[in-house]
């Protein structure tokens, strides 16, 4: 079960399709981000998880994954978005995009000069 106070904040949002879309980079519209995707963001978002890490597209309760509580959590979530904002997501993962996970994500670091700090 979902703690009620967990989407509080989702009151402050007047259309989720453009909210997400950022998340995922603006790499794909809104119709091609699946439920698949939408859990991976929100496993990251509230477990610190990437679900499909070691995988190709598919969820499991595993090692460094999560437990079958807090799946249940995510789906429950997922369903949550889907009946608060009347949308719905197609099953399955669209493997060519990703969501942003801040932590997970690359850095990529630009070396400079000395002398272009020191101006």
């Amino acid at each position: 079960m979902i703690n009620p106070k967990t989407f509080n904040y989702l009151g402050t949002i007047k259309d989720i399709k453009p909210f997400i879309e950022l998340w995922f980079k603006n790499e794909a519209p809104f119709k091609e981000i699946k439920k698949g995707n939408i859990e991976q963001w929100l496993a990251w978002a509230f477990f610190d998880v990437d679900i499909f890490a070691n995988q190709n597209g598919t969820a499991k309760v595993g090692a460094n994954q999560l437990d079958e509580q807090q799946m249940s959590q995510i789906q429950d979530m997922v369903k949550e978005l889907e009946v608060r904002f009347d949308v719905a997501f197609s099953a399955g993962v669209n493997t060519k995009i990703r969501s942003m996970m801040l932590n997970f994500d690359p850095v990529h670091i630009i070396r400079k000069p000395l002398c272009f700090n020191l101006v």
